[in-house]
C-alpha cells in the first residue's frame, strides 16, 4: 500500500512540476513576443501583459508548493545548527507546525476569501475574472501545506535534517 501511495505521490509531484514548467515557458514566450511586437513592430498585443501576470502568479504559488516538497525554501538555521540534536528536533517540529498553520490560515483560508471577493471583478484586457489569478493563493497554500506534511512524513518528526 505504501508503494502505491509513493507512486501516486510521484505522479502528483511530476504533474504539478509539468504545470509549473508549461506556465513558466508560456509566460517567458508570451513576454518575449510582446516585447518584439511592441518595440519591433509597434503593434502590441492588448491582452498579453495581463495573461503573463496571471501566469506569473500561478508559477510563484505552485512553484512554492514544489519547493516545499523538496525542502527548497530558504531556511536561516545558523543559530539552530549549533544547538543539541534534541532541541533542533523540537524547534524543527515547532517551526513546521507554525508554518503549516500559517499556510492553512493565511494562504488557504484567507486566499479563498480573497478569491471569492475578486471573482466578481473583471480584468480589463481579457475580461477574465480577477479571481483566476487570486485562486493561485489558496491552491498554492494547500499545495505547500500538503507538501509540508509529506516532508514531515518523509523526513521524520521535524521534516528537517537534524
Amino acid at each position: 500500500m505504501r508503494e502505491q501511495g509513493s507512486r501516486v505521490g510521484r505522479w502528483f509531484d511530476r504533474s504539478v512540476e509539468l504545470v509549473v514548467m508549461v506556465a513558466f515557458v508560456t509566460f517567458v514566450v508570451l513576454s518575449f513576443v510582446q516585447v518584439v511586437l511592441r518595440y519591433g513592430l509597434g503593434q502590441p498585443l492588448t491582452w498579453s501583459e495581463e495573461v503573463s501576470r496571471y501566469l506569473f502568479v500561478w508559477v510563484v504559488f505552485l512553484g512554492g508548493g514544489v519547493a516545499a516538497r523538496y525542502r527548497g525554501h530558504i531556511v536561516l538555521d545558523f543559530v539552530v545548527s549549533v544547538l543539541p540534536p534534541r532541541i533542533r528536533l523540537l524547534l524543527g517540529t515547532l517551526m513546521g507546525l507554525l508554518s503549516l498553520a500559517m499556510l492553512l490560515v493565511v494562504f488557504a483560508w484567507q486566499g479563498w476569501i480573497l478569491t471569492l471577493v475578486s471573482w466578481r471583478q473583471e480584468s480589463p484586457a481579457t475580461g477574465l475574472p480577477v479571481g483566476v489569478a487570486t485562486l493561485a493563493i489558496p491552491v498554492g497554500g494547500l499545495l505547500m501545506a500538503l507538501n509540508t506534511i509529506r516532508s514531515f512524513r518523509d523526513g521524520g518528526a521535524s521534516g528537517a535534517q537534524v
